[in-house]
């Protein structure tokens, strides 16, 4: 029995390379760097300041000429709702820096 057992080799775990690396926004999100937690920072701002540029664009057509159908109201106040939503996220929402935060003075 002993010498059956020292016979057998153990089974082998073959690997042809390395394993494949996730793909880089996935990398970037889940980092703990704080480079990349940075960089998705800014870019979530940028993104929510060019939603809020947008929402505000088509506010702005609607008011330009009286008496314009291009949003219906409900749409015009969805829209104003939404468009503070996005400018304080894009713009108030990011970390502000210990030495100008109004607490640490």
């Amino acid at each position: 029995m002993i010498a059956e057992r020292a016979r057998r080799a153990p089974a082998e775990v073959i690997v042809d390379g390395y394993p494949r690396r996730r793909p880089r926004w996935i990398e970037v999100a889940t980092s703990a760097d704080h480079k990349d937690v940075g960089r998705v920072l800014i870019a979530g701002a940028l993104g929510f300041l060019f939603i809020a540029l947008v929402e505000l664009l088509l506010m702005r057509l609607q008011l330009a000429v009286p008496e314009n159908s291009l949003l219906t109201p409900v749409t015009f106040n969805r829209l104003l709702s939404g468009n503070v939503v996005s400018t304080l996220l894009g713009s108030r929402a990011t970390p502000m820096p210990a030495t100008t935060h109004p607490s640490m003075a």
